[in-house]
């Protein structure tokens, strides 16, 4: 299971703050967001799950939809989405 990993100190009640991939600083974009191993959170949960900087959120649309998403998406897709620039054209209005 992949996860993304808000900030909870960063995010308001508007906004949802996420880690970008490789822990490489945030974004409020879902689809900018990084995924996350559970591998790499349960090695140093600490820092990607401690509750005050970080949370797993696992990527499940019951999940999503605690933190305020109102859409639904099949979650196992989105990397391979974003990795697809053929994929990423089709949604681009011209």
């Amino acid at each position: 299971m992949n996860y993304f990993i808000i900030s909870p100190e960063k995010s308001t009640s508007s906004e949802v703050v996420f880690w970008r991939p490789n822990n490489s600083g945030y974004t409020t974009c879902p689809f900018a967001a990084g995924t996350y191993t559970k591998e790499q959170i349960q090695e140093n949960p600490n820092y990607y799950n401690n509750g005050l900087s970080s949370l797993a959120i696992p990527l499940t649309n019951e999940d999503l939809h605690q933190i305020g998403f109102k859409c639904s998406w099949d979650a196992s897709k989105m990397p391979g989405f974003l990795q697809s620039k053929k994929q990423f054209a089709k949604h681009i209005p011209k």
